[in-house]
C-alpha cells in the first residue's frame, strides 16, 4: 500500500465514536465560557498528549454571550403561548416585557422590507443563508424594529434551534462594536412560525407580548493545540481544525468532527517519520455565539507564522449527518481540481466540489491560506422539502 492507502486503513471509525460519545454525554451542552467547554478541552489535550503531540490551551478574549430567559404570546387576533429560546448576542427587553405588533419579512433580505415600515414592531423571518440570520438581524434593527422572531427550517417539525445574532465576524474592534444589532430575538420551531405567517397573512393586527434576555460580556476562553512534529526537513505546517464550542447536545456540530481529528491526530503520529511538514491541530472555541472568534484569533496573534509558514487549512465541521446520501466539500479555486482528484481516489465516485466562501471557521481567507472542507451532504430533494436546510432540520 501507498502511504495514503496505508493511512486510510488505519482510521478507526469506533475510535472516533468512542470521543464523539465522551463528549456529548460529559459535556453536552459546550457553549463558549459557560465550564462545559474548558472541560472538554482538557479532555481534548488529554488526548493529544497521549498521541505524542506538543499540546498547548490557548487563552483568548473576546465578547461572549449566554442567552437566559424568553417569553413569547400571541395577543392578538388569538390568545396562545408559544414556546422560544432567547437568541445570543440580543438587546434584552425590560422585565416587564414589551406588546408589538408582528410584521412578516420572509427571508429577511433588503428586498423584502420594501413597502413595509417595520419601525417600532416586531418581524418575523424564516431561517435561511440567504441572508444569514446576523444580517437578518442587523437588517431589522436598521430598519427601527425592536425584536426578530426566527421561525426555524425544516418541514413541520416542533423543534426550536438556538441562535445567536451578533452580526460581526470575530472579536468585535472599536470600529465595528456598534454593527452589533441592538435588537430583541428569540427563536421558534418551523410549526410556531408557520401559525404566525398564517396569521400576518390574514390581514388583521398580529400583536405578541415578547421578553427575552442574554448576559453579553468581555470573558476569557481556550482552545486547544496540539503540534505534531515531522522530520524538521520542510518550514511549513498544515492547519487542521473545527470548533469544539456547541449548542447542546453538539453530536453532529460538531462532536463527529472533533472526533474525527483526534483520530487523525493519533495516526498521524503513528507515521510522523514520514511527514516532512508539522500539522497543527486546533479545536475553535467561540463558534457558535461569539462568530468564529477563535480563529479570527488565531489569525491575528498568529499573522506571521500563518503567512511565512502555513501551506494550507482543512475546516472539518459536521462531517456525520444521519440521512446524508453524497460526499460534498468546498474548496479555494486553486485547490478545487487537486481535491476533485483526491476525491476521486478515495471516495471512488464522481465529487461535488465548489468554490469556497466565508462560512463557518473560515477566517483565513483575508491572509491568503488555501483552504478545504467538506462532509458528507444530503440530497438537493432533501433540502428542498427542509427550507434549505443542509446540515438537517435539527
Amino acid at each position: 500500500m501507498n502511504r495514503m492507502e496505508t493511512l486510510i486503513s488505519e482510521l478507526n471509525v469506533d475510535r472516533v465514536m468512542d470521543h464523539v460519545m465522551w463528549l456529548t454525554e460529559n459535556t453536552p451542552s459546550r457553549l463558549s465560557g459557560q465550564g462545559e467547554d474548558r472541560k472538554a478541552a482538557q479532555y481534548v489535550v488529554e488526548k493529544m498528549v497521549s498521541y505524542g503531540l506538543a499540546t498547548e490551551l490557548l487563552e483568548f478574549e473576546t465578547y461572549n454571550s449566554r442567552p437566559g430567559f424568553s417569553e413569547l404570546k400571541i395577543l392578538n387576533p388569538i390568545g396562545l403561548s408559544i414556546a422560544s429560546l432567547a437568541c445570543g448576542h440580543i438587546l434584552s427587553t425590560l422585565p416587564e416585557g414589551m406588546e408589538l405588533e408582528l410584521v412578516y419579512v420572509g427571508a429577511g433580505g433588503e428586498e423584502d422590507y420594501k413597502e413595509k415600515d417595520v419601525r417600532g414592531k416586531a418581524v418575523l423571518v424564516e431561517v435561511s443563508y440567504s441572508p444569514p440570520t446576523p444580517e437578518k438581524a442587523r437588517l431589522a434593527a436598521a430598519r427601527g424594529a425592536r425584536a426578530i422572531i426566527c421561525s426555524n427550517w425544516g418541514e413541520d417539525q416542533d423543534v426550536i434551534c438556538h441562535r445567536a445574532l451578533k452580526a460581526v465576524w470575530g472579536t468585535p474592534t472599536l470600529h465595528t462594536f456598534d454593527q452589533i444589532p441592538k435588537i430583541a430575538g428569540l427563536s421558534i420551531s418551523r410549526k410556531a412560525g408557520e401559525l404566525l405567517k398564517k396569521l400576518c397573512s390574514e390581514g388583521v393586527s398580529v400583536r405578541i407580548f415578547v421578553r427575552a434576555e442574554a448576559a453579553n460580556n468581555w470573558e476569557t476562553l481556550v482552545q486547544p493545540l496540539g503540534i505534531l512534529r515531522g522530520t524538521g526537513e520542510g518550514r511549513y505546517f498544515l492547519l487542521v481544525s473545527g470548533h469544539l464550542d456547541a449548542w447542546r447536545p453538539g453530536v453532529t456540530c460538531n462532536a463527529t468532527g472533533n472526533g474525527l481529528i483526534l483520530e487523525l491526530a493519533r495516526v498521524f503520529a503513528k507515521h510522523r517519520h514520514t511527514f516532512s511538514h508539522d500539522i497543527y491541530f486546533v479545536f475553535w472555541n467561540g463558534h457558535e455565539i461569539a462568530e468564529a472568534a477563535g480563529s479570527t484569533w488565531f489569525v491575528d496573534h498568529y499573522w506571521d507564522l500563518l503567512r511565512d509558514h502555513c501551506i494550507g487549512y482543512v475546516n472539518i465541521d459536521s462531517p456525520g449527518l444521519k440521512g446524508a446520501t453524497r460526499y460534498e466539500a468546498v474548496a479555494s479555486l486553486e485547490l478545487v481540481g487537486f481535491v476533485q482528484s483526491v476525491l476521486r481516489g478515495v471516495m471512488k465516485e464522481e465529487p461535488i466540489v465548489s468554490g469556497l466562501r466565508k462560512i463557518g471557521d473560515q477566517s483565513f481567507l483575508g491572509i491568503g491560506i488555501p483552504s478545504i472542507s467538506g462532509r458528507m451532504a444530503f440530497s438537493p430533494e432533501e433540502i428542498r422539502r427542509n427550507h434549505g436546510a443542509t446540515l438537517g432540520w435539527w
